[in-house]
Protein backbone atom coordinates (compact mmCIF):
# COMPACT_ATOMS: atom_id res chain seq x y z
CA UNK A 1 0.00 0.00 0.00
CA UNK A 2 1.52 3.43 -1.01
CA UNK A 3 2.50 5.68 1.57
CA UNK A 4 -0.23 8.64 2.43
CA UNK A 5 0.83 11.96 3.10
CA UNK A 6 -1.63 13.72 4.51
CA UNK A 7 -1.79 17.72 5.05
CA UNK A 8 -3.70 20.65 5.65
CA UNK A 9 -3.17 24.44 4.46
CA UNK A 10 -5.67 25.93 7.28
CA UNK A 11 -5.32 28.90 5.56
CA UNK A 12 -6.09 27.90 2.24
CA UNK A 13 -8.82 25.58 3.56
CA UNK A 14 -7.17 23.06 1.41
CA UNK A 15 -6.26 19.14 2.73
CA UNK A 16 -3.74 16.86 0.64
CA UNK A 17 -4.36 13.01 0.56
CA UNK A 18 -2.64 11.79 -1.79
CA UNK A 19 -1.01 8.25 -2.39
CA UNK A 20 2.03 9.02 -4.47
CA UNK A 21 4.56 11.19 -1.99
CA UNK A 22 6.17 13.05 -4.56
CA UNK A 23 3.45 14.28 -6.39
CA UNK A 24 1.45 15.25 -2.36
CA UNK A 25 5.18 17.34 -2.24
CA UNK A 26 4.41 19.47 -5.64
CA UNK A 27 1.21 19.84 -4.88
CA UNK A 28 1.35 21.27 -1.55
CA UNK A 29 4.83 23.73 -3.06
CA UNK A 30 2.45 24.96 -5.67
CA UNK A 31 -0.53 25.58 -3.43
CA UNK A 32 2.21 27.37 -0.92
CA UNK A 33 4.58 29.03 -3.84
CA UNK A 34 4.11 32.89 -4.07
CA UNK A 35 5.71 33.13 -6.89
CA UNK A 36 2.06 31.70 -8.75
CA UNK A 37 -0.90 33.96 -9.43
CA UNK A 38 -2.94 32.80 -6.36
CA UNK A 39 -5.74 35.72 -6.64
CA UNK A 40 -8.94 33.46 -7.43
CA UNK A 41 -7.70 31.37 -4.82
CA UNK A 42 -7.44 33.54 -2.40
CA UNK A 43 -11.05 35.53 -3.49
CA UNK A 44 -12.48 31.42 -3.32
CA UNK A 45 -11.02 31.01 0.42
CA UNK A 46 -12.81 34.24 1.80
CA UNK A 47 -16.21 32.18 1.34
CA UNK A 48 -15.04 29.06 0.45
CA UNK A 49 -15.54 25.44 1.91
CA UNK A 50 -12.35 22.85 2.50
CA UNK A 51 -11.24 20.97 -0.80
CA UNK A 52 -9.32 17.87 -0.18
CA UNK A 53 -6.93 16.93 -3.12
CA UNK A 54 -6.13 13.26 -3.41
CA UNK A 55 -5.68 10.89 -6.40
CA UNK A 56 -7.69 8.36 -7.79
CA UNK A 57 -7.35 5.18 -5.03
CA UNK A 58 -8.29 7.35 -2.15
CA UNK A 59 -11.12 9.17 -4.16
CA UNK A 60 -13.07 5.72 -5.02
CA UNK A 61 -12.41 4.10 -1.80
CA UNK A 62 -14.62 5.94 0.41
CA UNK A 63 -17.24 8.92 0.14
CA UNK A 64 -15.88 12.30 1.14
CA UNK A 65 -17.65 14.90 3.27
CA UNK A 66 -15.81 18.08 1.18
CA UNK A 67 -15.51 18.54 -2.34
CA UNK A 68 -13.09 16.20 -3.93
CA UNK A 69 -10.39 17.25 -6.63
CA UNK A 70 -8.41 14.24 -8.06
CA UNK A 71 -4.84 14.57 -9.50
CA UNK A 72 -4.02 11.75 -11.42
CA UNK A 73 -1.88 10.51 -14.21
CA UNK A 74 -2.74 8.30 -17.05
CA UNK A 75 -5.99 9.58 -16.64
CA UNK A 76 -8.69 7.18 -19.16
CA UNK A 77 -12.35 7.04 -19.95
CA UNK A 78 -12.95 4.28 -17.41
CA UNK A 79 -11.35 5.84 -14.79
CA UNK A 80 -13.01 9.00 -15.38
CA UNK A 81 -16.67 7.23 -15.62
CA UNK A 82 -15.97 6.01 -12.52
CA UNK A 83 -15.00 8.94 -10.61
CA UNK A 84 -18.26 10.65 -11.88
CA UNK A 85 -20.06 8.30 -10.48
CA UNK A 86 -19.28 8.39 -7.10
CA UNK A 87 -19.68 12.21 -7.74
CA UNK A 88 -16.28 13.63 -7.19
CA UNK A 89 -16.53 17.35 -7.89
CA UNK A 90 -13.07 18.26 -9.77
CA UNK A 91 -10.35 16.11 -11.14
CA UNK A 92 -6.92 17.16 -13.30
CA UNK A 93 -3.95 15.42 -14.98
CA UNK A 94 -1.07 15.09 -12.83
CA UNK A 95 0.94 16.76 -15.89
CA UNK A 96 -1.44 20.20 -15.21
CA UNK A 97 0.56 23.41 -14.51
CA UNK A 98 -0.13 25.22 -11.11
CA UNK A 99 -2.13 27.63 -12.91
CA UNK A 100 -4.84 25.19 -13.58
CA UNK A 101 -4.21 23.17 -9.79
CA UNK A 102 -5.03 27.08 -7.94
CA UNK A 103 -7.93 27.72 -10.77
CA UNK A 104 -9.20 23.61 -9.88
CA UNK A 105 -9.53 24.09 -6.47
CA UNK A 106 -10.99 27.59 -6.69
CA UNK A 107 -13.71 26.66 -8.68
CA UNK A 108 -14.37 23.81 -5.86
CA UNK A 109 -14.16 26.23 -3.10
CA UNK A 110 -16.81 28.56 -4.05
CA UNK A 111 -19.28 25.21 -4.87
CA UNK A 112 -18.74 24.69 -8.49
CA UNK A 113 -16.85 21.82 -10.62
CA UNK A 114 -13.80 21.83 -12.40
CA UNK A 115 -12.30 19.44 -15.04
CA UNK A 116 -9.64 19.75 -17.07
CA UNK A 117 -9.01 19.84 -20.53
CA UNK A 118 -7.95 16.38 -21.03
CA UNK A 119 -10.48 15.08 -19.23
CA UNK A 120 -13.17 16.89 -20.85
CA UNK A 121 -11.46 15.93 -24.40
CA UNK A 122 -11.70 12.04 -23.11
CA UNK A 123 -15.38 12.33 -22.25
CA UNK A 124 -16.24 14.14 -25.49
CA UNK A 125 -14.31 11.14 -27.10
CA UNK A 126 -15.96 8.51 -25.50
CA UNK A 127 -19.36 9.84 -26.91
CA UNK A 128 -20.08 7.33 -29.69
CA UNK A 129 -21.24 8.48 -33.21
CA UNK A 130 -23.55 6.26 -33.45
CA UNK A 131 -25.43 3.53 -31.63
CA UNK A 132 -24.55 -0.02 -31.86
CA UNK A 133 -27.05 -2.68 -31.94
CA UNK A 134 -27.07 -4.98 -29.39
CA UNK A 135 -25.47 -7.49 -32.26
CA UNK A 136 -22.43 -5.32 -33.08
CA UNK A 137 -21.70 -4.37 -29.64
CA UNK A 138 -21.94 -8.30 -28.60
CA UNK A 139 -19.29 -8.41 -31.60
CA UNK A 140 -16.96 -5.62 -30.61
CA UNK A 141 -16.82 -6.88 -27.26
CA UNK A 142 -15.38 -10.56 -28.47
CA UNK A 143 -13.46 -8.43 -31.13
CA UNK A 144 -11.69 -6.98 -28.92
CA UNK A 145 -10.25 -10.02 -26.92
CA UNK A 146 -8.52 -11.18 -30.01
CA UNK A 147 -10.62 -13.36 -31.53
CA UNK A 148 -11.34 -13.86 -35.15
CA UNK A 149 -14.30 -14.05 -37.11
CA UNK A 150 -15.00 -17.55 -37.14
CA UNK A 151 -14.60 -17.95 -33.54
CA UNK A 152 -17.08 -15.23 -32.53
CA UNK A 153 -19.27 -16.57 -34.85
CA UNK A 154 -19.14 -20.33 -32.83
CA UNK A 155 -19.29 -18.30 -29.88
CA UNK A 156 -22.29 -16.09 -30.47
CA UNK A 157 -23.99 -19.12 -32.49
CA UNK A 158 -24.58 -17.12 -35.68
CA UNK A 159 -22.56 -17.25 -39.31
CA UNK A 160 -19.48 -16.03 -40.28
CA UNK A 161 -21.12 -13.72 -42.47
CA UNK A 162 -23.36 -11.96 -39.98
CA UNK A 163 -20.02 -11.34 -37.78
CA UNK A 164 -18.47 -9.50 -40.85
CA UNK A 165 -21.85 -7.70 -41.78
CA UNK A 166 -21.49 -6.46 -38.11
CA UNK A 167 -17.89 -5.78 -38.13
CA UNK A 168 -18.16 -3.42 -41.78
CA UNK A 169 -21.01 -1.46 -39.90
CA UNK A 170 -19.29 -0.34 -36.88
CA UNK A 171 -16.36 0.50 -39.01
CA UNK A 172 -18.52 2.62 -40.89
CA UNK A 173 -19.91 3.82 -37.52
CA UNK A 174 -16.81 4.82 -35.98
CA UNK A 175 -15.66 6.38 -38.76
CA UNK A 176 -12.18 3.78 -38.42
CA UNK A 177 -10.86 1.89 -41.27
CA UNK A 178 -9.59 -1.45 -39.62
CA UNK A 179 -10.49 -4.13 -37.33
CA UNK A 180 -7.40 -2.61 -35.48
CA UNK A 181 -8.59 0.89 -35.13
CA UNK A 182 -11.98 -0.38 -34.04
CA UNK A 183 -9.80 -2.60 -31.07
CA UNK A 184 -8.44 0.69 -30.04
CA UNK A 185 -10.58 3.21 -30.24
CA UNK A 186 -13.02 1.11 -28.17
CA UNK A 187 -10.98 0.08 -25.85
CA UNK A 188 -9.62 3.96 -25.31
CA UNK A 189 -12.47 5.37 -25.43
CA UNK A 190 -14.59 3.24 -23.38
CA UNK A 191 -17.22 1.58 -25.57
CA UNK A 192 -15.81 -1.63 -23.62
CA UNK A 193 -13.53 -2.13 -20.57
CA UNK A 194 -10.28 -3.33 -20.31
CA UNK A 195 -9.93 -3.71 -16.81
CA UNK A 196 -12.67 -6.74 -17.04
CA UNK A 197 -11.96 -8.73 -19.75
CA UNK A 198 -14.43 -11.08 -20.75
CA UNK A 199 -14.62 -14.96 -20.58
CA UNK A 200 -14.81 -16.43 -23.33
CA UNK A 201 -15.77 -20.00 -22.79
CA UNK A 202 -15.35 -22.44 -26.49
CA UNK A 203 -18.55 -23.57 -27.77
CA UNK A 204 -18.39 -27.14 -27.12
CA UNK A 205 -20.60 -29.36 -29.21
CA UNK A 206 -23.28 -31.55 -27.56
CA UNK A 207 -22.94 -35.00 -26.68
CA UNK A 208 -23.55 -37.44 -28.69
CA UNK A 209 -26.76 -39.97 -27.45
CA UNK A 210 -26.18 -43.51 -28.02
CA UNK A 211 -29.96 -45.03 -29.82
CA UNK A 212 -31.21 -48.07 -28.06
CA UNK A 213 -30.66 -50.83 -30.56
CA UNK A 214 -33.51 -52.73 -31.55
CA UNK A 215 -33.34 -56.56 -31.52
CA UNK A 216 -35.21 -58.27 -34.11
CA UNK A 217 -36.98 -61.59 -33.36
Amino acid sequence: MPAVDARRHAALGVSVLHGHPLLAAGILAMLADPAVDDAPLALAAAVGQPVLVTDYQQAMRQPHDVPVLVVEGGLTVYKVRSLLQVGTQGCISAEGSAGELLRAVAALRSGGNYFCPTVTGLLADAVMPAVLTRGEQRVLELLCQGLDNKTIAGHLQIAVGTVKTHVKAMLAKTETRTRTALVARSIRCGWVTAEAPLQVRPIMPPPRCRLPTATLR
